[in-house]
């Protein structure tokens, strides 16, 4: 590194209340073993304080976890790092929201430049631009150029099996959006900027946690199968505390699913549109070979778990970003499981009260038949 770039000084040089390491310029390049100590204290942040689905996530199909804010933030105060983030306005009026945030990084003691990242988002990205009917009667209200139908796809009934389905939509209201897309390109930005000044591309990944589910598969699909088959190792409690809590979770979870139970009925499934409050993942080993269960509560107060590789990301992307989820929820015996998560929804303001809907979903016979839930 040159003498323009960053260094690693012990706690003691910093000032109270600082990290072991902290991110400074100097004037001299930096030794071996101050770059390898940082990086040591980075995975340590990992192992120790992160938690996967909330502060990283895993995509299937890719080599490297994907920094997520939570992480990022932990990341940006164990190093002392101030964000300050410079916001451009390039929207075009009756059209769409953008913005570019600029977050420069600053050493909090010192006041110190160190770097700085970009980060851009518009309601011109598909998953902004486009949000699920309200009910049938508002699609077929909307005019040709502000509805459509996307085709995206569900688990078959064979392991493993896709099966293709259509997905009606409308057009959002860009202004509803502005404070949405504004939150998003300073995440974007800062997350950029934590990665570049704290020298951590090489743990972390940013790119493909922005990109749309649809557009992400073909780059993770086509990556090797062992590289999938490779989890990222959480952090193991000592023996007495795993025992624990062991103990403790069938009893923790049994309890929201009873009090679900009597209000649903043995392998009723519903749709549910609702925020999410809290996100967790624990990964074990099967009969079948290791796997990942995820563990939701939502806004509405519902509690359910499910096993699909790609719910931690999409959970805790949608808690971070304050959207909310749809998806379709069974009760099998005493629990609440989680089958699918049907789509996303970015609003500006969301109501307090969250919509239930049966899942009475028929297949399509025609192209004109749009499949839509009805209420209750």
């Amino acid at each position: 590194m040159s003498s323009s770039e960053l260094a690693v000084v012990p706690a003691r040089q910093a000032g109270e209340g600082a990290a072991d390491a902290i991110v400074v310029t100097t004037s001299k390049p930096l030794e071996t073993e101050a770059i390898l100590n940082h990086q040591r204290r980075i995975a340590q942040c990992m192992e120790r304080v992160m938690r996967q689905g909330v502060d990283y996530g895993v995509i299937p199909g890719t080599d490297k976890p994907t920094l997520l804010k939570p992480g990022a933030e932990k990341l940006l105060s164990m190093f002392r790092i101030a964000v300050d983030p410079q916001i451009e306005d390039l929207s075009i009026p009756g059209e769409c929201v953008r913005y570019r945030v600029t977050c420069r990084l600053t050493d909090m003691q010192t006041g110190a430049f160190l770097g700085a990242g970009v980060g851009e988002c518009s309601t011109d990205e598909a998953r902004y631009r486009w949000r699920a009917p309200a009910c049938r009667e508002e699609y077929d209200a909307a005019s040709e150029d502000q509805r459509r139908v996307k085709w995206g796809w569900e688990w078959g009934k064979q392991r493993g099996e896709k099966v293709g389905k259509k997905i009606p939509q409308v057009r959002t209201v860009p202004a509803d959006l502005a404070n949405t897309v504004l939150k998003m390109a300073k995440k974007r930005a800062q997350v950029d900027g934590c990665l570049t000044v704290t020298a951590a591309s090489s743990i972390f990944t940013q790119d493909l946690e922005d990109l749309d589910i649809a557009l992400r598969e073909p780059i993770t699909e086509s990556a090797p199968a062992e590289v999938t088959a490779r989890p990222v190792q959480q952090p193991q409690p000592r023996a007495a505390a795993a025992a624990r809590a062991a103990q403790a979770a069938p009893a923790a979870q049994a309890a929201p699913a009873q009090a679900a139970a009597g209000a649903w009925r043995e392998n009723e499934t519903r749709i549910i549109t609702s925020g999410v409050t809290e996100v967790d993942s624990r990964a074990g080993e099967g009969k079948k070979g290791p796997y990942m269960q995820t563990f939701v509560t939502f806004a509405n107060g519902l509690k359910a778990s499910g096993f699909h590789n790609s719910f931690p990301e999409v959970l805790a992307k949608a808690k971070d970003d304050g959207a909310k989820v749809v998806a379709k929820i069974q009760l099998r015996g005493k629990y609440l499981n989680l089958v699918e998560i049907q789509d996303v929804i970015y609003e500006a303001e969301t109501a307090d009260a969250d919509t239930q809907r049966q899942s009475d979903q028929s297949d399509f016979g025609s192209d004109d038949e749009i499949p839509f839930d009805e209420g209750e």
